[in-house]
C-alpha cells in the first residue's frame, strides 16, 4: 500500500509541475505580447495591416499617421483619413480614441465602449 501511495504522490508532483510550467508559459507569452504592442515598430506593422485590410474591404483610400495600442482597452488613431467611393472625404481628423472591451475580442466581437474625437470632419 505504501508503494502505491508513493507512486501516486510522484505522479501528482509531476502533474503539478507540468501544470505550473504551462501556466507560467502562458502568462509569459501574454506579457511578451503586451510589451511588444508598446514597441513603435510593432504598432507600425499593426497600422499597415489595418490600412491594407480596410482599403481592400471598402475599396477606397485610407491613411493613418500613427496608431497607439494601450492595453488593456485603448486604441488611438492619429491623422485619420477615409475616402468614400466617389473620392470625397468620408472621415478625416487629428485623433480618434476608442475604448474597447478586451474580453469581447476573445469571442471575435468588437465592442466599442466609448469614442473620443479630436478635430474630426465627417461627411
Amino acid at each position: 500500500m505504501k508503494v502505491k501511495f508513493e507512486k501516486i504522490k510522484r505522479y501528482l508532483k509531476k502533474s503539478f509541475k507540468i501544470f505550473a510550467w504551462i501556466i507560467i508559459s502562458l502568462l509569459t507569452l501574454f506579457l511578451l505580447i503586451v510589451i511588444a504592442l508598446q514597441i513603435p515598430i510593432v504598432q507600425n506593422f499593426a497600422k499597415n495591416e489595418a490600412i491594407a485590410y480596410l482599403e481592400n474591404k471598402i475599396k477606397t483610400k485610407v491613411t493613418l499617421k500613427k496608431i497607439e495600442i494601450g492595453l488593456p482597452k485603448k486604441i488611438i488613431l492619429h491623422g485619420v483619413y477615409f475616402e468614400d467611393q466617389n473620392k470625397d472625404t468620408l472621415l478625416a481628423g487629428k485623433k480618434l480614441a476608442f475604448n474597447i472591451s478586451l474580453f469581447k475580442l476573445l469571442d471575435n466581437t468588437l465592442e466599442i465602449n466609448s469614442v473620443d474625437l479630436d478635430n474630426i470632419k465627417l461627411n
